[in-house]
Order: structure tokens, then sequence, then C-alpha cells
């Protein structure tokens, strides 16, 4: 279902380009790509889990890392005895 979903999307989004451009003849594949293309592009900009390269940096184990799953414990001085 979410196939059909995303290709009548897709379908909406290339023809609203194919109306932009001037309902020029013979270029429905090149709006159907770039309805794609455009359409991708808004979907990584709106979802915050899909991880850019910068996100998964930050995502690495470390104590110098944010999110990472290991934290940096700083050890209490021993007391001498």
């Amino acid at each position: 279902m979410v196939e059909l979903q995303n290709h009548d999307e897709i379908r909406k989004k290339a023809y609203s380009i194919w109306e932009h451009d001037g309902c020029p003849e013979g270029r429905a594949l090149e709006h159907w790509l770039r309805a794609k293309e455009e359409l991708s592009k808004e979907e990584l900009a709106s979802n915050p889990m899909i991880s850019t390269e910068e996100n998964a940096k930050e995502m690495l184990p470390g104590p110098n890392k944010r999110g990472g799953a290991q934290k940096h414990v700083q050890k209490k001085p021993q007391e001498s005895a």
C-alpha cells in the first residue's frame, strides 16, 4: 500500500512539474524522475530520524561524541592510607 501511495505522490508531483514547464510533450520520464528526486529531498528534510553524515558521526560511541553509547567518567582521586 505504501508503494502505491508513493507512486500516486510521484504522479501528482510529476504532473505539477509538467504544468509548470508549460505542458511539453515527450518529457514524461524527465518529469517523473524530477518528481521522485524532489519528493526524496523533501522527505529527508522533514524526517529527523534519517541521518546525515554529520548526524552519523555524532552517534559514534566514544567520550567526545554526543549521543555515543560510552560515557566519559572522571575517576575520583584515591585517598592515601
